[in-house]
């Protein structure tokens, strides 16, 4: 809605493939790694956010 923020959700999700996502990714509180660069990866792990592949190699 709009006018609202993040914080005036209860539960939020984000999902990114990129390292230049982070500061949107650490406010959210279900941030999930898809297919992430290798930045993006290592901090995932770091944090245990959820990180997915949707290739197929």
């Amino acid at each position: 809605q709009r006018g609202n923020s993040l914080q005036d959700y209860q539960t939020s999700y984000f999902y990114s493939d990129s390292h230049n996502d982070l500061p949107l990714m650490k406010l959210v509180t279900h941030p999930v790694a898809v297919d992430a660069d290798p930045t993006l990866l290592a901090y995932a792990q770091q944090h245990q956010w959820p990180c997915i592949t949707l290739r197929g190699d």
